[in-house]
């Protein structure tokens, strides 16, 4: 019975992360964006969003900040690696596994998702 538990449990980590990226890759190929709404927003105000949400970044790797660490004369593994996947994708699934699910669209932006899901189910 433990066994079964614990393999349960362990199966768990490769479920969400094939859920997590099949989310994340269908809400980025969606037509419009989230910032996209009746009145139009100024390209700062855009620009602002996108750098406080990690939109700026690259969606899937960062060969380039890889390649420009590695030009610097950057050759530690743990600081490449990080330069390597600091872009939207695996910062999403960082937040998913430590359990930010971010705002509500339906508040918009004043709740978060945990906040929501805690009330709905005592």
């Amino acid at each position: 019975m433990l066994s079964f538990i614990i393999n349960r449990l362990l199966w768990m980590i490769p479920v969400v992360i094939v859920v997590a990226g099949v989310t994340f890759f269908l809400m980025y190929r969606a037509p419009g964006g989230p910032w996209d709404r009746e009145k139009p927003l100024p390209q700062s105000t855009i620009e602002q969003l996108n750098r406080k949400f990690s939109l700026d970044k690259p969606t899937w790797i960062d060969t380039v900040s890889l390649a420009d660490e590695w030009n610097d004369g950057t050759r530690n593994p743990i600081t490449l690696g990080h330069a390597l996947v600091d872009t939207q994708f695996f910062n999403y699934l960082a937040n998913v596994f430590r359990g930010d699910l971010g705002p509500t669209y339906a508040s918009r932006g004043t709740e978060s998702v945990q906040s929501v899901i805690v009330n709905k189910f005592p």
